[in-house]
């Protein structure tokens, strides 16, 4: 079994919960909480805690497992069905953030070039690191995520000059229910720490390192989403598809060093590739824990094809993906919280013995 560290166990954590999330929510959360979109965030974050401390305790109960085994060994006949849920809806957000970092790349940065290159070439960089297994994945991670953390927490230093603290004035002056609505679509990507139940196992998971993966991962979105408002205003923040990477564009050093964005997107992007990649993996592993005759390595050619004709069938163009994130959360939760506080109570009340017996008339 292939084995990663605790600390790249937090950075994956952060990963998941931070890369995708920063594309295109934080101008939706704007939009709606207003100047007191900074508190979504914090309303959000009690989704991902409970469904890690959910997962670990189930993961602990059965040693040696993850959850893809977990289900198939212990419910048979419900689990199998489980799992190709769980399949199918790690397939979806694997397409969906596809096709987010591909119209990203293609309407700020290469105009002129083909959206089906662009993401030909980001499926097949995702389909090598797939291959490469989860220590792969930990270790690029770990470089990766690492700097981008570093440099999102540098930002309240580049940019302090622009910063106007009355644009966070006056709170709550439309009351708790635009916090709530801004926290909803925010809830659903960060609950997709779910994944990681599914690629490790318990020997793997110590929970504090996977919360802490959590709350680094919603500091940063924290502290972009507080520079967003500081620097761009609760008025234009919204106007803009993606403000994190207008609000990285207002970095002046002296009066000739500009144009940071570049470096900063060129660590961004490797790093979302990466999560990308994570869901792939997830995916193939998946198919392998149902069909153990199959091939992880032969997979991930297939199913990166299928990722990458969905991407443009399910999605035509970016105004489909800013639309849907409004009722995503509604089936999003449903796989990130109900189904695992269901399974807890489940697996968590049957007795050992029967969980043993189960075990080894699976074997």
């Amino acid at each position: 079994m292939e084995r990663i560290s605790s600390r790249q166990l937090m950075i994956i954590g952060s990963a998941v919960v931070m890369d995708a999330t920063l594309i295109s929510v934080p101008g939706q959360m704007v939009g709606v909480a207003g100047q007191d979109a900074w508190m979504g965030y914090l309303f959000a974050l009690a989704v991902p805690v409970v469904i890690w401390w959910t997962i670990t305790r189930v993961l602990k109960r059965f040693p040696g497992e993850d959850l893809f085994s977990i289900l198939v060994n212990q419910l048979p006949v419900w689990g199998r069905m489980l799992s190709v849920a769980y399949l199918l809806f790690f397939f979806f957000i694997l397409v969906r953030d596809l096709r987010m970092l591909t119209d990203f790349i293609d309407i700020s940065l290469l105009q002129r070039t083909p959206t089906v290159a662009i993401a030909l070439l980001i499926i097949v960089t995702a389909m090598f690191i797939a291959q490469g297994g989860i220590e792969i994945i930990g270790r690029m991670s770990e470089i990766y995520q690492t700097i981008l953390i570093l440099l999102v927490f540098s930002l309240p230093i580049t940019l302090a000059r622009d910063f106007d603290p009355s644009e966070l004035l006056p709170f709550l002056e439309n009351g708790l229910q635009p916090v709530v609505v801004a926290s909803w679509y925010a809830s659903s990507y960060l609950g997709e720490v779910v994944v990681l139940g599914f690629l490790f196992a318990s020997q793997t998971v110590p929970f504090r390192k996977g919360l802490l993966g959590i709350f680094l991962g919603v500091a940063c979105l924290e502290t972009l989403i507080v520079m967003n408002l500081f620097v761009l205003g609760a008025e234009l923040a919204p106007r803009f598809v993606y403000p994190n990477y207008e609000l990285v564009r207002e970095i002046r050093l002296t009066d000739f060093l500009d144009r940071l964005d570049i470096p900063i997107v060129g660590v961004w992007l490797p790093a979302l590739i990466i999560k990308i990649g994570i869901f792939l993996y997830v995916v193939i592993h998946g198919i392998s824990r149902l069909l153990p005759s199959s091939s992880p390595k032969l997979l991930a050619g297939p199913v990166s094809l299928v990722a990458y004709s969905c991407s443009f069938w399910f999605f035509p163009d970016t105004s489909q993906i800013l639309n849907f994130n409004r009722p995503w959360p509604v089936m999003a939760l449903f796989f990130e919280f109900v189904l695992p506080v269901l399974l807890y109570i489940i697996l968590w009340s049957k007795p050992i013995k029967q969980q043993n017996e189960g075990r080894s008339k699976s074997v």
